[in-house]
């Protein structure tokens, strides 16, 4: 990902206007801080609050003004990504963003490292740059159904107590009465807020749990397991097996000598 142009705080006069009717060959994100009036190809017209946001796909018609000022922050830049298709960002359409101070300082980032490049100054961008797209997207992101909404602050701070102490031994139904809500509906809500199940996601961070402390070798593989969360050996190498395509013991020894082979590479599966 490559910035080729990008500017903080511009604040121009008052007439200024923006005409592309062939817009630009590369993407252009708008952070609009003061009112603007978009004009889109179609004809029709939208005034945009301040902190209002628009991101521009390439060749795509862009015609924008200040209402009484001319304010903003912009980046324009290149990618091999189809960014609409990698991130659940709208394109070509005014959206209004929460964190706008963190996504200003995000664009004066770049814009500073761009302006003062300095070693390793185009990794950092595309750090800055990925950084700036995964927060929009989780800003715009409408996936949670409204009436819900009350429930998901509440999960995801059960989610995040859950898997920073996996080792400890949950009770889904334990946190589905303390959510005040049935069994079967927490299971519900949580797949469609996490996109996975709460088995699932203890299992995965128990794993990766276990795979940090087998990389301590005065800890053997039942030690590593139990500090884990697993509790019965025998059930561990099989929930392994059927994960990862071997033994834990042939598993570490493949992965010393770099012989990985397809099963273990392949995708988790539910238990």
């Amino acid at each position: 990902m490559n910035v080729t142009y990008s500017g903080f705080q511009m604040h121009n006069a008052v007439s200024d206007h923006i005409y592309r009717p062939s817009g630009l060959k590369h993407y252009l994100f708008v952070l609009t801080l003061s009112p603007m009036v978009f004009t889109f190809e179609d004809g029709h017209q939208e005034t945009s609050e301040k902190g209002s946001c628009i991101l521009f796909p390439p060749t795509v018609y862009q015609d924008y003004r200040g209402k009484e000022d001319f304010f903003n922050s912009f980046v324009e830049f290149q990618t091999d990504q189809v960014i609409e298709e990698t991130y659940a960002i709208p394109c070509n359409q005014l959206f209004q963003p929460k964190n706008i101070q963190q996504i200003n300082k995000l664009i004066q980032k770049i814009n500073h490292e761009s302006l003062l490049p300095q070693r390793h100054t185009e990794e950092l961008i595309a750090a800055y740059m990925t950084n700036l797209l995964v927060l929009l997207e989780r800003n715009f992101e409408e996936s949670i159904p409204q009436p819900q909404n009350e429930h998901y602050q509440l999960f995801q701070a059960m989610r995040l107590k859950m898997l920073v102490n996996c080792e400890q031994q949950w009770d889904f139904y334990q946190f589905s009465r303390e959510l005040s809500i049935g069994k079967s509906q927490f299971y519900k809500l949580y797949q469609q807020f996490f996109h996975t199940t709460p088995k699932e996601d203890l299992l995965q961070a128990r794993f990766q749990k276990f795979f940090y402390l087998r990389s301590n070798e005065t800890l053997t593989i039942r030690e590593a397991a139990f500090q884990s969360g697993f509790q019965n050996i025998n059930h561990f190498n099989r929930l392994f097996a059927k994960r990862y395509g071997c033994a834990p013991s042939k598993y570490q020894q493949e992965q010393s000598a770099g012989l990985i082979g397809k099963n273990a590479e392949k995708s988790p599966t539910n238990s």
